[in-house]
């Protein structure tokens, strides 16, 4: 969040100040004394209109890019409290066909009534622990052998919900440059969705920046803002920054993702905005009452 308000989100803000005065400008009527700066119109406008754009647009590139990495929507959601079980000390991938899913610390790959886990579960969970999602402490993990719970058969099954055929499993960017490990159904996947909300809402930015230069005008009529431009490019390069610079990405948290993910759903959620902001500009001129 600091990254966009501070970091993406200021030189176009700053733009709007070198912005020349609307044509229209001296035959609006003065606001009256009693208004306030940020008004409930203004509030309505964009949080309750053009907000949810762009919010649509950061969730919507932050699940796809989840469940290309195998990690469904309903299975995402609390997924930060389930309690890790001990990671398995060969690194093991997971196995559904195996009693302990392919993690030896859950017992024996073969049933064995000794180490039925509802019995043998009240030794394992005061082991239990938190799963690292800032940093790449579990990258190296499965998630569906450590995130487990006891059905009442006594056998071990994932806690949350997966897909069972990870989309990016036969292709090139399934290896993360970071952890030197596969993404699907790891701790990077989080890390690669968190930079496509945050890649999303950025090129959703382009388009709000220019709906913000008038308030009746098409911006097709306004006058070139150079600033603004060198806003919009500066706000780019801090993104490709960010998610692309070996380095900067570790610091904070961002990941490459490949050019589809890049550009949708930013750049059609971008579009839209620019589209019903015009919209609505053309109603007001038309019937300003």
């Amino acid at each position: 969040m600091l990254c966009i308000c501070v970091g993406t989100d200021i030189l176009p803000a700053i733009s709007l100040a070198y912005e020349e005065a609307e044509p229209d400008i001296m035959t609006r009527k003065p606001r009256k004394k009693s208004d306030r700066l940020v008004s409930r119109k203004l509030i309505t406008h964009a949080y309750m209109l053009q907000g949810w754009i762009a919010t649509a647009a950061g969730f919507m590139g932050y699940f796809v890019v989840m469940y290309h990495y195998g990690f469904t929507m309903l299975g995402t959601f609390n997924m930060c409290e389930y309690p890790a079980y001990p990671r398995p000390e060969n690194n093991s991938s997971f196995n559904p066909l195996l009693f302990n899913l392919g993690n030896d610390r859950l017992g024996p790959p073969v049933y064995n009534p000794l180490y039925d886990c509802r019995n043998y579960n009240m030794y394992l969970y005061e082991m239990t622990d938190e799963i690292d999602w800032v940093w790449i402490n579990d990258a190296n993990y499965d998630l569906r052998n450590i995130l487990v719970k006891c059905n009442s058969q006594g056998f071990w099954e994932p806690q949350f919900q997966f897909e069972s055929q990870c989309q990016a499993v036969t292709s090139s960017d399934n290896v993360s440059p970071i952890s030197n490990w596969n993404i699907c159904y790891t701790t990077e996947g989080l890390k690669y969705a968190q930079s496509a909300y945050f890649i999303a809402i950025v090129l959703v930015q382009w388009s709000n920046i220019i709906c913000c230069k008038s308030k009746k005008a098409s911006f097709m009529y306004s006058t070139p803002n150079t600033v603004m431009y060198f806003g919009i490019f500066m706000e780019t390069c801090i993104c490709l920054l960010l998610t692309y610079v070996p380095g900067v990405n570790k610091v904070f948290g961002g990941r490459p993702l490949g050019i589809l993910y890049f550009g949708t759903p930013g750049i059609p959620f971008s579009i839209l905005l620019l589209f019903w902001d015009e919209s609505r500009r053309a109603l007001i001129r038309n019937w300003p009452e």
